[in-house]
């Protein structure tokens, strides 16, 4: 941790040096509250959440019955088809993963 807080300390040093040599006085970014919030993907990404949610329910559900589906498979013996299912429920939940 001190060797952090060294680092830290001879940096921000080092970059005070370079602004007062070149004349910079630094300063804190100033936007309007619009602009910063951008008012416009405010509705865009509220819609992607909300698509987003129906998908992940969708990927829920199916997840659930294909293991309901895997299970039946094996319990009859029908390993093939039970290997068909774990394959997919793999992929689906990939998918999950990545939402």
């Amino acid at each position: 941790m001190e060797g952090a807080l060294a680092e830290t300390d001879r940096r921000r040093e080092k970059q005070t040096e370079y602004n007062e040599a070149h004349g910079i006085t630094p300063q804190s970014i100033r936007k309007d509250l619009a602009q910063s919030m951008d008012m416009d993907g405010v509705g865009a990404a509220a819609e992607k959440v909300a698509k987003l949610h129906i998908d992940i329910t969708k990927i829920a559900k199916q997840i659930a019955d294909l293991e309901k589906k895997m299970r039946k498979a094996a319990g009859d013996l029908d390993f093939e088809k039970a290997a068909q299912f774990r394959d997919e429920l793999k992929q689906l939940r990939d998918i999950q993963l990545t939402l």
